[in-house]
């Protein structure tokens, strides 16, 4: 939207036109055009009816010329909007493997060093056993908490010597 705008004084500046007049178009162009997903401009979504075009405003009146809109539509509009939300949620989920329970408890895990690496100095330290697993939490045998994303699988027996 910012570069909409921004568009919107760049063509006021070149054209000598008043910026109000543009912005005016613009945000008429933005609230009448429908939306992707419920295909439901959100002037009619909210008000009930379409959107006065800018083209004729004497031709529309508030009792003549009414547009009767299906009421179907927007009755269907929150279920599209839900569906299109439940594709999109699987979609991130799968790509950041969201939901899927890595940890256990009694793995064994190493934590990244929180403190700035430095040279010959591993950047995890452990192992150590969960105790309890939490939504994004972990709780280890000595009783600290860290974030999943600081834990590591312990795999090899050359981890376990410190």
């Amino acid at each position: 939207m910012n570069r909409m705008v921004k568009a919107c004084v760049q063509e006021a500046i070149e054209t000598r036109t008043p910026l109000a007049i543009l912005l005016r178009d613009l945000w008429w162009a933005h609230r009448n055009t429908p939306n992707s997903i419920t295909n439901i401009a959100p002037f009619e979504y909210m008000r009930g009816r379409l959107g006065r075009t800018k083209l004729f405003p004497a031709w529309f009146s508030n009792t003549l010329h009414r547009v009767d809109l299906d009421p179907d539509r927007f009755d269907k509009a929150p279920s599209l909007r839900d569906k299109y939300q439940r594709n999109y949620k699987l979609r991130f989920d799968a790509k950041h493997c969201v939901g899927k329970v890595r940890w256990r408890v009694g793995d064994l895990v190493l934590v990244k060093n929180p403190n700035f690496k430095t040279k010959g100095k591993s950047s995890f330290k452990g192992p150590f056993r969960i105790r309890e697993v939490k939504k994004n939490v972990v709780i280890l045998d000595n009783g600290d908490e860290w974030s999943i994303s600081r834990i590591a699988k312990c795999t090899g027996v050359g981890e376990l010597l410190y």
